[in-house]
């Protein structure tokens, strides 16, 4: 199989986590962040979200504050849209594995739902005025804020 990826400047001891970055504007994606930090009792994930200019507000940047998709890095490997939301609850293991089930649908459809949902996730969901704040029960399953040169293009 196919995959996205591309080499990362990541740490080696933060890629033996799976780095999760994700829009910390947006509703639907900081409400699966703590689904995710519940289900993770191995704490197998850390996650991170992108940080913008200062002074910047999100919908004057909103390229730069809120990708459309989320990134996981794992193994010095970025995946993105569907094959990363897979790819998370794999390495999460256990019960979680069992969403490999979908890799029956062609992952052209997976990701056309997947761009769908994040095209329309604010008007659907909602933004948030202020990047979401980790609670300090989960403070050190953070990394700081990437910039977007550190994403992929």
């Amino acid at each position: 199989m196919n995959t996205p990826h591309t080499s990362t400047p990541f740490s080696k001891s933060l890629n033996d986590y799976g780095l999760v970055v994700y829009d910390g504007f947006c509703v639907l994606c900081s409400g699966t962040v703590r689904f995710l930090l519940k289900i993770d009792r191995r704490k197998r994930l850390k996650f991170t979200t992108i940080s913008r200019p200062e002074n910047t507000a999100p919908e004057r940047s909103p390229d730069f504050a809120s990708p459309t998709t989320v990134f996981f890095i794992l193994d010095h490997k970025i995946y993105t849209e569907s094959e990363a939301i897979l790819r998370i609850f794999c390495h999460i293991g256990g019960f979680w594995k069992s969403v490999n089930l979908f890799r029956i649908i062609p992952k052209r459809l997976r990701d056309l739902l997947y761009r769908f949902i994040s095209r329309h996730r604010y008007r659907i969901f909602g933004k948030r005025q202020k990047c979401d704040v980790p609670a300090p029960e989960y403070a050190e399953r953070y990394a700081s804020p990437l910039k977007i040169d550190d994403l992929p293009g």
